[in-house]
């Protein structure tokens, strides 16, 4: 009877080694085929409006924006099911965006609600992530007056404050505008700014991006653009965050 219960008691053993070593197998399974999101903390999708003042009346669009450490593929799908597409541009791997064209600028709000990201990346997983469009807008902003010193290179622009931003961003960028890098960029000036000015010596951060790519006589865009964050958005995660942008731009001469 001891030697049975023995064996007994050692088949039980057996078997549990066994299972535990399939529910093992099943797990490393998951991984490998990236249903696991333990990684790619750094994934985000934000989708935000852009409101532009134009000579015809105010003009609404959506961007989208995502990212993350091997990001290969990413699209947006909007409540309506409408799809979107991402591709990478010109801050290079890991980043992705969608600007609308002009004839997707219309006259009205686009729609509001959840906005699902799927993201694709080089390691095989695919992970979704949603972000709320709310129903929330601010005021188009106004530029007064940009003007230009060629002989010091120093520009100077002017705007009506707009209520409800979180922070001012001021470019100089090429003919091709949202395309290519700015050629300058200040994305952090105050929300309590209505003006601001920049030369060739300005070394605010990031400051000159492009600097050695102008030259005499290049058409060139200084845009001024107030920023709407979302809610619960904190200053590290502002570029993330965002819930609309009001652009005016002024064309100029180099």
């Amino acid at each position: 009877m001891k030697k049975l219960h023995y064996f007994r008691l050692l088949t039980l053993l057996l078997c549990a080694v066994l299972i535990t070593a399939a529910c093992d197998d099943d797990d490393d399974d998951d991984t490998a085929t990236g249903s696991s999101t333990d990684q790619h903390e750094d994934a985000f999708g934000d989708v935000f409006v852009k409101k532009v003042k134009s000579s015809s009346g105010d003009k609404y669009g959506l961007v989208f924006y995502a990212g993350g450490e091997g990001l290969t593929a990413c699209s947006a799908t909007a409540p309506d099911g409408t799809e979107y597409e991402l591709a990478e541009f010109w801050k290079g791997e890991g980043n992705m965006r969608r600007h609308p064209a002009d004839t997707e600028m219309a006259s009205a709000m686009p729609e509001t609600g959840d906005y699902t990201f799927k993201l694709t990346f080089d390691d095989g997983q695919t992970i979704e992530l949603t972000d709320a469009l709310e129903n929330v807008e601010i005021p188009s902003i106004t530029l007064n007056s940009v003007s230009y010193d060629s002989e010091t290179g120093e520009v100077t622009a002017t705007w009506e404050s707009v209520s409800g931003v979180g922070y001012y961003m001021v470019k100089l960028t090429d003919e091709d505008k949202n395309e290519n890098e700015p050629l300058f960029n200040n994305k952090r000036v105050s929300a309590d700014a209505t003006e601001y000015t920049f030369s060739k010596t300005t070394t605010a951060s990031p400051g000159w991006l492009r600097a050695s790519d102008l030259e005499t006589g290049d058409i060139c865009y200084v845009m001024v653009v107030g920023v709407k964050y979302e809610a619960d958005a904190e200053l590290s995660t502002y570029d993330q965050n965002k819930q609309m942008n009001t652009v005016q731009m002024k064309q100029i001469t180099w």
